[in-house]
C-alpha cells in the first residue's frame, strides 16, 4: 500500500509540473490594426513582457510575438497590454545609489504597457524588476507618466517628489473628489485603480446625485485588472483543521552484535493523524507562495515482531511540527493544486519504546528531523486534500549503538478558515 500511495504521489506531482503551462483565449493586434483570436500561453507575468507565446489553435505549432510587431495584446476576459512610446523615468530607489535631484529624468521608451483601469480616464502600468511605473491618458490621447521619485534632500534625508499628486488635481478631479483624497494617495496600485475607478464613476452621473451615487458605479466601472487579485498589498493567514491517515514503517537497521533478533523489521501500520495548520499565503506573484507550520498529534505505531523466540515489540506516539512552503497552481478561480516540502520535528512521548522480550533494558525513543514532501489540491480557501510523504527518519538517537529508519505517507485532509485578508 505503501509503495502505491508513493508512486501516485509522485505521478500526481509530473502531472502537476507538466499540466502548468496553459493557454488561454485571447487576442493579438498586429502592427496593421488587425486583431486576431489566438490562445496565449498564461506566463502570470509579473514584471511586463517583452514577448510573448501563442498558437492559432490547440493542434498547431506555438509561435513568438515580440513587442515591437504587436499593437496590443491579451486574454479574453482578463488582462490587457499595449504597446506605446512614452517618457519613463528610470531612476533607482535603491538607498545605496539615490540620486540626489528631485526632478525626474525622463527619456523616450517604446514600452507595452498593461491597462489596469479604462474609461475617460485610463491608467496604466509598466514593470520591470524593481522599477514601477504608471501612465495615465491626457486629453489630447497622449499617454503620460504620473512622476513619482524618491531622492535625497540637502540634509541627506530620503524624501519623495510626489508630482503624480499634482498631475491628477490639475487633470483627473471631479466634484466628487476631494483635495485631501489625492494628497493621502500613495503611489502604489491600488490606490492609484480606485482614484481612477471613482473619478470615471463621477462622468456617470447627473450634477444633482452624490458620493454615494459614485460609489454605486464604481462597482460597475470597465476595467482589465481584478482588484481582488491585486497581490502588491494583500496577504492571507489561514487556519486549517487538518486530520488524516498514515501507512508507516518502523526497522531496527543496525544493532550491538548480538544476533538478527535485535534487528527487527516490523509490519507497515495504518493510523490516524489530527493536526492543525497556520498557513500565511505571501503577497507575491499572485499569492502562489504560502509558508505554514502544521503541529500533528500522531497516535500510534504499534508492532510486535518474533525472530528466532524473541518478542521485540515497539510502541510509538509523538508531535510532529512541520515547518515548510507550498506553491499553488490555479486550474480557476476557485480550485488550485498544490505542491509542498517542509522539514520534520518529532517529538515522541515519554511512554515511546522498542522492547526485546526483558532480555535486555527496553529502548526509550528519541526522535530527530526528517523531511516531507506532498501533492494536493485545495477548493475555494476552504477545503483540501493532500498526500504526504515523510523521508526515513532514526527514532532511537538516544542510543549510539543503535540504529533505525521510520518513515510514512498518507493522506490528509483540511478545513480552513480565513484569518486575516
Amino acid at each position: 500500500m505503501k509503495k502505491l500511495m508513493l508512486a501516485s504521489l509522485l505521478l500526481f506531482c509530473c502531472q502537476i509540473a507538466f499540466s502548468q503551462t496553459q493557454y488561454l483565449p485571447g487576442y493579438i493586434v498586429n502592427n496593421s490594426g488587425v486583431k486576431q483570436q489566438v490562445e496565449i500561453r498564461d506566463e502570470d507575468w509579473k514584471s511586463t513582457p517583452t514577448s510573448i507565446k501563442y498558437r492559432n489553435t490547440p493542434t498547431e505549432k506555438v509561435q513568438s510575438a515580440e513587442i515591437k510587431n504587436l499593437l496590443a495584446f491579451g486574454l479574453n476576459h482578463g488582462r490587457r497590454f499595449e504597446r506605446h512610446t512614452v517618457q519613463i523615468d528610470r531612476s533607482t530607489d535603491n538607498l545605496n545609489i539615490l540620486s540626489h535631484v528631485r526632478q525626474s529624468k525622463l527619456e523616450e521608451a517604446t514600452l507595452i504597457l498593461e491597462l489596469l483601469v479604462s474609461g475617460k480616464a485610463k491608467l496604466y502600468y509598466y514593470e520591470s524588476g524593481n522599477l514601477r511605473r504608471f501612465f495615465y491618458v491626457k486629453k489630447d490621447g497622449r499617454v503620460e507618466p504620473l512622476i513619482y521619485k524618491k531622492y535625497y534632500d540637502q540634509y541627506d534625508r530620503i524624501t519623495t517628489n510626489n508630482r503624480y499628486q499634482q498631475q491628477l488635481f490639475n487633470h483627473l478631479r471631479c466634484e466628487q473628489i476631494s483635495t485631501k483624497e489625492i494628497t493621502r494617495l500613495d503611489y502604489k496600485k491600488g490606490d492609484l485603480m480606485n482614484y481612477f475607478i471613482k473619478y470615471n464613476a463621477c462622468f456617470e452621473l447627473d450634477t444633482t446625485k452624490t458620493n454615494k451615487d459614485v460609489a454605486k458605479l464604481e462597482k460597475t466601472t470597465n476595467y482589465t485588472y481584478d482588484l481582488e487579485k491585486e497581490t502588491n498589498d494583500i496577504a492571507y493567514l489561514f487556519l486549517g483543521i487538518k486530520p488524516g491517515f498514515r501507512n508507516s514503517s518502523f526497522e531496527i537497521t543496525d544493532a550491538p552484535p548480538i544476533g538478527d533478533a535485535r534487528k527487527p523489521k516490523f509490519d507497515n501500520q495504518t493510523s490516524f493523524t489530527a493536526g492543525i495548520e497556520v498557513e500565511y499565503v505571501l503577497p507575491v506573484h499572485n499569492n502562489k507562495w504560502a509558508a505554514f507550520i502544521e503541529p500533528t498529534f500522531f497516535q500510534n505505531f504499534e508492532g510486535s515482531k518474533t525472530i528466532e523466540g524473541f518478542v521485540n515489540e515497539v510502541s510509538y506516539s509523538s508531535i510532529e511540527i512541520a515547518f515548510g512552503g507550498r506553491h499553488y497552481f490555479y486550474l480557476n478561480k476557485k480550485a488550485k493544486l498544490f505542491l509542498e516540502a517542509g522539514l520534520i520535528i518529532d517529538i515522541p512521548f515519554s511512554d515511546s519504546e522498542v522492547s526485546f522480550d526483558g532480555q535486555r533494558p527496553a529502548l526509550t525513543l528519541q526522535s530527530g528531523t526528517s523531511f516531507s514532501l506532498g501533492a494536493g489540491f485545495k477548493y475555494n480557501n476552504r477545503y483540501s486534500i493532500a498526500v504526504r510523504y515523510q523521508t526515513p527518519r532514526d527514532i532511537l538517537l538516544n542510543d549510539t549503538t543503535w540504529d533505525s529508519e521510520y518513515s510514512n505517507i498518507g493522506v490528509v485532509l483540511g478545513y480552513h478558515f480565513s484569518l486575516l485578508k
